[in-house]
């Protein structure tokens, strides 16, 4: 998967197993008025670019990320999603490794992982896994804004089987700021 600024997505299923629902973001379009923006955000000259940092203001944005896209599911008739710790440690630990690693992709190039893997290997119990990835977007506005206008993330958002989120935003790398939403569906 490239990582360049054009706009790129990958969407797969599996059902038991090792099940996966995967769409990858994009780093941010211009143009997107800030609202609440990342703390901690900093140019990429200021910080090793294979260095991960916890946003200043992370416990607020994570907050902020999961209103907004049970906002979302709510007005449709959907059930709120609850903000599972195991899955947030999940999306914390992939965005770590993909600034660490420098890629952006639901495939760790290095150890052929995908979602249903990380998840497996956190002691997470699932039907269903899925996950959305985002880099570059300095608001959690903005982020889901995104993800909302994309049809395939969309898709992934408003899914009537998810009823766990984990939600990792972290500072660093090639898009200095990167999100990853780990949907569950337990049995």
């Amino acid at each position: 998967m490239s990582r360049s600024h054009s706009k790129h997505s990958l969407a797969h299923w599996c059902l038991l197993g090792l099940p996966l629902l995967l769409l990858a973001g994009c780093p941010a379009a211009d143009g997107t008025a800030p609202k609440t923006p990342v703390l901690g955000l900093t140019l990429k000259e200021d910080h090793p670019s294979g260095t991960a940092i916890v946003p200043t203001n992370n416990d607020v944005l994570v907050e902020q990320v999961l209103r907004l896209i049970n906002e979302r599911r709510t007005r449709i008739g959907l059930n709120e999603l609850t903000l599972n710790p195991v899955l947030t440690r999940v999306a914390e630990d992939y965005c770590v490794e993909m600034i660490e690693k420098g890629f952006f992709a639901h495939e760790n190039p290095y150890t052929g992982e995908g979602p249903g893997e990380r998840a497996y290997k956190a002691d997470y119990v699932f039907v269903q896994v899925g996950e959305n990835l985002a880099a570059g977007q300095e608001t959690a506005e903005q982020v889901v804004s995104e993800w909302m206008a994309s049809p395939e993330h969309r898709e992934i958002i408003l899914g009537i089987h998810w009823r766990e989120i984990g939600i990792g935003v972290r500072l660093g790398g090639e898009y200095n700021v990167y999100w990853v939403l780990e949907f569950g569906n337990p049995p």
